[in-house]
């Protein structure tokens, strides 16, 4: 399975009710694995609202409790990207959010932090100088 090649597994999931249940599921699946393997495989979680967020029964803050993990990143939902695709362009060329989700996803595979944004960074930024 997953957990025997891999060192990091990515779950990536909408906010349907049936989709969470597989992701709990397989996260259970990938945590019972480590534990009679003794082998320590990194689970990261992402949440993809490929519809508006209101067209989903289950809420942002809902997703932790019913998945039984943390949800490590959202890609929010993005209007236009059918049309950037359909026009044969890369998303992450043409949207920033999207761009900023792939680089936070990139960031999480590698095992760098993700930087907060906000004032709170801004302002630790320009303390430390």
């Amino acid at each position: 399975m997953l957990v025997d090649t891999f060192d990091v597994v990515v779950i990536v999931l909408d906010p349907s009710v049936s989709a969470v249940r597989n992701a709990k599921r397989l996260y259970e699946r990938i945590e019972n694995l480590q534990l009679t393997l003794s082998k320590r495989t990194r689970v990261i979680t992402v949440a993809n609202y490929h519809r508006p967020e209101n067209a989903f029964v289950l809420q942002s803050a809902d997703l932790k409790k019913y998945v039984g993990a943390d949800i490590d990143l959202e890609v929010a939902y993005c209007k236009n990207l059918s049309h950037i695709i359909i026009d044969g362009k890369r998303a992450h060329k043409h949207d920033r959010n999207i761009s900023r989700s792939m680089d936070a996803l990139m960031k999480l595979i590698n095992g760098q932090p993700l930087e907060s944004k906000g004032w709170t960074n801004w302002l630790k930024r320009a303390n430390n100088k």
